[in-house]
């Protein structure tokens, strides 16, 4: 059967076996521990590096300890070539997004073995390299490592071969991306029989329904399966069971509103409109009643909350009470002659994703109550003063945890005060140059519009209040612990957490203006925001960041980043998710 299938340089590692034969000069044999239920034998014999001194075998051993250890975890490799490597290892940073890593020598007998993680800076493994070489690697994976296979529902007729057909130029633009992620790609025609599409759902990973397709023609016929399905046609997605009677419509935008952070598809994210497309195109969104278990994940936007980002797990319960047999995923895009070419970064981001997720990537979180952080207001006193007046998050509702922080120049510990109803965090200086206050409470269902936070001497002040759903409703602040000091990389301390699932929140105050505006320079956390008074002397600022602790234990520590060497006080908080 001829398959209108691409193929690149990357491959994915499957579970199974897998035999990678690296030549690097050094004269031992190192054999791997397998990655993924794979087994990676690795020969190391001849990394030929300057004199080949103590010192100099020494680095050319440590270099191969560094290819072995990413080359045991890769989940894909997108570049393998004689002398290069490019794979993704899993998250090492907390942000539940692969690691990218590229090893490269230019082939040059004294030209440096390089690192660059993440698209980064690249940065030199061992100088004066004479031999560097792969080649037994690329003949020992050939035909062992496999693609995983995307079937391609296309809304062009069939070519008359098994139900397969020729894509669109649009469908082929999406197919282009699809390879370039790693797939290889079968299209069948939305008017195949049922025993055609099932003899290709067999050979399939994943499915994808193009935008073009006529969810009528489609009908049922991919309703039984069990594998992931990624669609981009609404009518198909009340075919899958999103929806028991549909009605969408659509709204020229470049957004979507982001109202989950947690699932795999949008972890990284912030909530709140983003940008997914560089000119304004067609999204779709649906006023029905969705599937019980169906999970919005994106709405139209923050004015219109209608879902337009849907997902189902397996035997999630559907719009008429059945199981789902496999992962679904409704995109907001696609219908409507939607230009695949203006999807931004973060709308490929999503759509590749919604593919992964599909096949089986990540884990379903968009169903439980998730904990996460919404959203947040800020205020800034530019001048001396003995207040401020912040608003409450224009989302909340009854039982949302809202916390307040307030940090003003100067010593103010002994008078910074808030309005009645708030619970204490912390309230402390550092040193005598900056002061932080903390305070907590439970959204009532008539909160007013907003709060103000006082203190004795008049001093500038930047204040902001954050709001967080799927929170311990009894007890949400399960661990915290402050910190002071002064550097330009002020430490948020550890805490210790009893309970899995909690959000870690860092919050500092610093004297001065030498934080980044929008960026709290946190690795591995989210920014919520770090703002400040005013540019100059006697300013104050403050920022905050978060992260997700899969696990309870030890949260260790983490550093705020600011332009210059500055007095601060930190408080780290545990949110307790709901129980």
């Amino acid at each position: 059967m001829n398959r209108n299938a691409q193929r690149t340089e990357i491959n994915r590692l499957k579970a199974g076996y897998t035999l990678l034969e690296l030549v690097v000069a050094s004269a031992s044999a190192v054999v791997l521990m397998g990655g993924l239920s794979s087994s990676l034998y690795i020969a190391a014999q001849s990394l030929d590096v300057g004199s080949g001194s103590l010192v100099e075998t020494r680095t050319a051993n440590t270099a191969l300890a560094t290819i072995n250890r990413d080359l045991q975890s890769a989940l894909t490799l997108s570049e393998l070539t004689a002398t290069s490597v490019t794979m993704t290892v899993p998250d090492r940073t907390g942000d539940d997004v692969p690691e990218t890593i590229r090893y490269n020598w230019a082939g040059t007998a004294g030209d440096p073995l390089t690192q660059v993680y993440n698209g980064g800076a690249a940065t030199t493994l061992a100088a004066n390299v004479q031999s560097f070489s792969l080649a037994w690697m690329t003949r020992l994976m050939d035909g062992v490592l496999t693609r995983p296979i995307v079937l391609f529902v296309s809304g062009q007729a069939a070519d008359g071969d098994g139900g397969l057909g020729t894509p669109t130029a649009s469908e082929q633009l999406r197919i282009d991306l699809m390879t370039g992620w790693g797939y290889d790609v079968t299209v069948i025609s939305q008017q195949a029989a049922q025993a055609e599409i099932d003899a290709e759902l067999a050979n399939a990973n994943v499915v994808y329904v193009s935008g073009v397709c006529n969810g009528a023609t489609i009908g049922s016929k991919l309703n039984a399966a069990t594998i992931g399905i990624v669609t981009e046609s609404f009518v198909n997605a009340e075919n899958l069971g999103f929806y028991s009677s549909l009605s969408s419509s659509s709204l020229n935008n470049t957004t979507v509103n982001i109202v989950n952070t947690t699932h795999y598809i949008t972890s990284g994210y912030v909530t709140g409109n983003l940008a997914v497309v560089s000119t304004s195109q067609a999204m779709k969104w649906t006023t029905s009643t969705t599937a019980p278990d169906a999970a919005t994940i994106a709405e139209v936007d923050a004015a219109l909350n209608f879902p337009n980002l849907l997902i189902l797990d397996a035997d999630d319960e559907l719009a008429d009470s059945s199981p789902a047999p496999g992962r679904r995923c409704q995109l907001p895009w696609g219908e409507g002659g939607f230009d695949v070419t203006a999807l931004n970064t973060d709308g490929l981001t999503i759509m590749q994703r919604a593919i992964e997720w599909a096949a089986g990537a990540g884990d379903d979180t968009a169903n439980a109550t998730s904990l996460q952080f919404e959203e947040f207001t800020e205020a800034q006193q530019a001048s001396n003063t003995t207040s401020i007046t912040i608003a409450v998050p224009p989302g909340y509702a009854a039982g949302d945890l809202l916390i307040a922080a307030v940090a003003t120049d100067g010593n103010q510990a002994s008078s910074l005060s808030p309005p009645a109803g708030w619970n204490e965090i912390v309230v402390a200086s550092g040193s005598s140059s900056t002061t932080l206050g903390v305070w907590w409470k439970l959204a009532t269902a008539s909160e007013s519009s907003s709060y103000d936070f006082t203190w004795a001497g008049s001093e500038k002040a930047y204040g902001w209040i954050m709001r967080f759903t799927g929170h311990d409703p009894a007890s949400p602040i399960h661990a915290t612990a402050t910190g002071e000091g002064s550097s330009n990389s002020p430490i948020a301390p550890a805490v210790t957490t009893t309970v899995d699932g909690c959000l870690i929140l860092r919050i500092g105050g610093f004297d001065d203006d030498d934080i980044t505006i929008g960026d709290a320079g946190m690795t591995g956390h989210t920014t919520i925001t770090a703002g400040e008074s005013n540019n100059g002397t006697g300013s104050s600022s403050g920022a905050a960041a978060f992260v997700m602790q899969t696990t309870a234990g030890n949260t260790g520590t983490a550093n705020f980043t600011l332009g210059g060497s500055e007095e601060y006080r930190t408080v780290t908080i545990s949110i307790a998710p709901a129980p």
